[in-house]
């Protein structure tokens, strides 16, 4: 094992341990966001034969998103069964492969020794954000989106890297029609990834540039004629584009509820890289502090701009250039030179970031866990501005057999530690705890898949729509033709009890804490 790899092994360690502790604490607890439970309840039925892959079916026809994501999701169930951890192994696998393929793409970046010893660092940074910690747990749609763009991306970042990059392409275009059929439109930002990298490193030229950018639109466009021709396919994406995406675009659906209006989700993006942000502070201090000099970061070249033969005016301009900005950031190790070494992949980066992120203020409909797709994009790129200087504190840190035994002995008790607090929340109920309480009861009484009445109230708390389709595959329907009602003491009105009581329907005692079952 080389001497990079033997100082970065207990700090990866402790950042797999950290990332997975973190994921799992979220994960291994029943109970999910309504979105995610939504998502299992038609992947579910789609699994047992209650909806197809075209006519997708929760209370009712839901072609509210595209089905890929769910028919994936089915074979979950086809596998495990119909268990309240099926979709939270889902979730397990898609944050897994979106781990790897940011190490994979980290590695492509740069192939400096050192800078790939800690490929660990943009994973932490991802992993930290608010809305990863939170969103890739409860099953989003958002996170396959994201992976199958990521997928996309790396083809065409080495693409983009190579003289023939044909079929880098044609599978990215591929991934991106996958993307699309997850959640729509926002699947296409990587679109513009081959001008990014254009408007960046102004290669390859600009002719070929505007060719894999054709190739890419030609692909999704030849994608969705075939589609079109059928008319499942064409019924679907039909109600798709007219009931959620032109709706969503006029403000005809949910409204982000902020007086930020559609700057909302710059304010969210900017929440979710303050801990990026923090870190890259403490790193920056710390190095400072400790007076760290960054490892072998090498100047700009100005040798390849000067050579035997006369220098034309722009040349000698950019070699002027180059010697002034070299001793500006080679005056005081240690303090600017660091941020020089990959400023244009990070630059690059950030860009592929935005991208995926700033257009979505076309729509006032706007959550933060839309920006799910653009956090790796950030995290890499602020990985890669203080990647050197970190590399030199983990070197530092691990200099002395005296620190190498602390670090070993810290490592060896975070993970006993780690693994028994993991252990003792396997079984325990998460978010939601009294109303997960509460259908359980309910199950033991009402038969699996029967219609059940619902106040107004509890017609409108998709919570609990969402609950009582996921565990028992209740399907709400006007309780004059149902033989059960399901009631919340705290929300549903008196009157509606007492139309209840004049219809023949009587209280069941069982031990709720919430909500109430009548039967008639």
């Amino acid at each position: 094992m080389n001497r990079e790899n033997r100082f970065n092994r207990p700090f990866l360690v402790c950042t797999i341990l950290f990332l997975l502790l973190i994921f799992l604490d979220r994960l291994i607890p029943e109970g999910m966001f309504f979105d995610g439970l939504t998502y299992a309840s038609l992947a579910r039925n789609l699994a047992i034969g209650k909806a197809s892959f075209w006519q997708p079916f929760y209370t009712g026809p839901f072609w509210d998103h595209p089905p890929l994501m769910i028919a994936m999701e089915a074979l979950f169930f086809k596998m495990f069964g119909n268990e309240y951890y099926t979709e939270k192994i889902y979730s397990l696998v898609i944050w897994l492969f979106t781990l790897l393929s940011i190490a994979v793409l980290w590695r492509k970046i740069k192939k400096d020794e050192k800078y790939n010893s800690v490929f660990w660092l943009p994973l932490l940074l991802w992993n930290i954000s608010p809305i990863v910690v939170w969103g890739y747990p409860n099953n989003l749609l958002d996170t396959t989106l994201a992976l199958f763009d990521l997928f996309a991306v790396i083809l065409m970042y080495n693409g983009l890297q190579k003289t023939n990059s044909f079929y880098n392409f044609l599978a990215a275009g591929c991934l991106l029609f996958l993307a699309s059929m997850t959640k729509g439109v926002v699947g296409f930002f990587p679109i513009g990834v081959p001008m990014i990298y254009y408007i960046v490193f102004r290669k390859p030229r600009f002719s070929m540039v505007m060719l894999w950018t054709l190739l890419l639109v030609s692909m999704l466009v030849l994608f969705y004629f075939i589609l079109w021709q059928y008319p499942q396919p064409r019924a679907y994406l039909t109600y798709y584009l007219d009931n959620q995406l032109f709706a969503a675009l006029a403000g005809k659906r949910e409204k982000v509820d902020s007086v930020l209006g559609r700057f909302t989700i710059i304010s969210d993006m900017l929440i979710q890289l303050i801990p990026a942000i923090i870190i890259g502070f403490i790193v920056f201090f710390t190095g400072r502090l400790l007076k760290i000099k960054t490892s072998n970061i090498p100047r700009l070249n100005e040798a390849s701009v000067s050579s035997a033969e006369p220098l034309a005016k722009n040349q000698q301009t950019n070699s002027r250039s180059i010697t002034a900005l070299n001793r500006l950031c080679y005056r005081k190790p240690g303090k600017i030179q660091y941020i020089m070494r990959g400023q244009k992949d990070a630059f690059f980066f950030l860009l592929v970031g935005l991208s995926a992120s700033v257009p979505l203020m076309v729509s006032v409909k706007q959550r933060a866990f839309y920006l799910i797709p653009s956090i790796p994009y950030f995290a890499i790129a602020a990985a890669l501005i203080i990647a050197p200087l970190f590399y030199s504190l983990v070197q530092h840190s691990y200099s002395t057999g005296f620190k190498r035994k602390i670090l070993n002995g810290s490592l060896v008790l975070a993970s006993v530690v780690s693994l028994y607090y993991l252990g003792s929340k396997i079984g325990t109920v998460g978010r939601d705890a009294d109303l997960i309480h509460d259908i359980k009861q309910f199950t033991l009484y009402i038969p699996k898949g029967e219609q059940i009445g619902l106040c107004h109230e509890c017609e409108e708390d998709w919570k609990f729509i969402a609950y009582i389709q996921r565990y028992h595959e209740l399907i709400p329907a006007s309780y004059k033709n149902t033989h059960y009602v399901l009631l919340d003491k705290k929300n549903c009105s008196s009157t509606f009890l007492d139309s209840l009581q004049l219809s023949g329907f009587y209280e069941v005692p069982l031990p709720t804490i919430q909500y109430v079952l009548y039967k008639k």
